[in-house]
């Protein structure tokens, strides 16, 4: 979902592929009656290493993978220390 909403706004181009793309999820909160609020932090690398990062909120059931419109909120800066868990996880492995 957030793919889409940021190519259809503009800011993602067909060079941004699943195979560089990294979805971690940040947080999980049961709401009511099998519901549940999910918040991701993801990743897109596209081509020349440019990088678009956005978090992502919907509610969630196990029937469903999106019961609600999702927010998406495109990020543009993120100061983490070196050893801090986010940091540690969107580093490319190569790195």
């Amino acid at each position: 979902m957030a793919f889409v909403t940021l190519k259809n706004r503009g800011y993602l181009e067909n060079e941004f592929g699943p195979d560089k793309t990294k979805t971690f999820r940040i947080a999980s909160e049961f709401i009511e009656n099998g519901i549940y609020r999910q918040v991701h932090l993801t990743k897109f690398e596209g081509k020349h290493k440019k990088v678009v990062t956005v978090i992502t909120i919907c509610n969630v059931s196990h029937e469903e993978c999106s019961e609600s419109d999702v927010d998406v909120i495109l990020v543009d800066k993120m100061f983490f220390p070196d050893e801090s868990i986010v940091s540690m996880l969107m580093k490319d492995k190569d790195s």
